[in-house]
């Protein structure tokens, strides 16, 4: 069988004695989303973080979805702590969604934007989509990578799927431990 691998980089905040190291914007409600696929992985973000919408602008957006390497991804989230969750599809379901991601590479469907579509919920969006997750409104499932990483960890254990978390750099203060 074939899988998917939702990878949740978690938010973090700098410890007192590393208040050198840069802020990152979040904190520890902050991190990231991807999904790897055929050797890719996936993402969704703001295109200019110091013009990120409040609410969805479709006809100005400021976003980008991006297709990664895993060193690619390894290089960009170098010394962050990840939450890896595999996740068994069919041949239909991971079509439909590398079908989504090369169709929004070339032209974003929906805005990034803080009240909308952001990396977390887009995820969410897309694996309740393939029937992978169940819950309702992003809003209260998905709002930032922390929440979607709870949610999509304690189904995994109801689903007996493979969970890995990968330890982050010691300088900084972890959400989820």
């Amino acid at each position: 069988m074939q899988h998917i691998i939702v990878r949740i980089i978690h938010g973090s905040i700098r410890r007192w004695q590393h208040r050198h190291e840069p802020k990152e914007l979040g904190g520890k409600g902050g991190g990231h989303v991807g999904i790897q696929l055929d050797g890719f992985i996936y993402d969704f973000q703001y295109r200019d973080k110091n013009r990120i919408h409040i609410i969805s602008k479709p006809k100005a957006k400021n976003c980008i979805f991006q297709q990664l390497t895993p060193d690619e991804w390894a290089q960009r989230y170098k010394g962050k702590q990840e939450t890896l969750v595999t996740i068994p599809v069919t041949e239909t379901e991971k079509t439909f969604l590398l079908d989504f991601y090369h169709q929004n590479i070339l032209e974003p469907s929906y805005d990034y934007s803080f009240f909308g579509q952001r990396c977390a919920s887009s995820c969410y969006d897309l694996l309740k989509k393939i029937n992978k997750m169940r819950g309702g409104h992003y809003f209260f499932n998905a709002f930032y990578p922390g929440m979607l990483r709870r949610k999509l960890v304690a189904q995994a254990k109801r689903a007996g799927y493979d969970v890995v978390v990968v330890p982050g750099s010691e300088t900084r203060i972890w959400e989820g431990g």
